[in-house]
């Protein structure tokens, strides 16, 4: 069995760069070469129409729950099942939090376990795809319907065996070497 290890010569997967190669990582020097930029930072891009871009600020403490966690957005009440939360029709968006799950032993969360983050949860297309409108009008019943529930990330680690469990595209194999 082979063991796959970390160099500086890795094959990027899932980029490949042409029909049956894949960049490696010493060929690429900026994100542009996979013709990616960030986009400016909470700078939402201005609807053409002029209409309002409705977003839910969130703002809790990293560490409020031990490790990482999610906080998801519904119209109307939380649904009962958290695993069926993502496929619920009445789902919204999330605002997700990575954070130390043992902040006791690190000492910069430590000096920082009382700090606020914020986040939004964009709305207009779930406004949208009910079938209302943008203005402020129709948008401020829908709100006060807006509920929230918090998940807890659960964190797995996987041992790969080789890196041949993957195909050019990124996808897994279903069968192990």
């Amino acid at each position: 069995m082979s063991v796959f290890s970390l160099t500086t010569t890795i094959d990027l997967i899932p980029f490949p760069s042409a029909q049956d190669k894949v960049w490696k990582s010493p060929e690429i020097k900026q994100t542009s070469t996979f013709n990616y930029k960030n986009p400016p930072f909470f700078q939402p891009k201005a609807l053409e129409t002029s209409l309002p871009d409705w977003r839910l600020l969130v703002s809790i403490k990293r560490f409020e729950v031990a490790g990482s966690f999610s906080v998801f957005v519904f119209l109307g009440d939380v649904p009962a099942d958290p695993a069926q939360w993502l496929f619920d029709p009445t789902f919204v968006g999330t605002f997700d939090v990575f954070s130390n799950e043992n902040p006791e032993k690190c000492s910069n969360c430590t000096k920082h376990r009382d700090s606020v983050i914020d986040g939004y949860v964009h709305l207009n297309s779930s406004i949208l795809k009910r079938k209302i409108a943008l203005d402020e009008k129709h948008v401020l019943p829908y709100l006060e319907k807006l509920s929230w529930g918090v998940r807890k990330v659960r964190c797995i680690s996987l041992f790969i065996a080789a890196l041949d469990n993957f195909c050019a595209l990124g996808q897994w194999r279903d069968s192990w070497s």
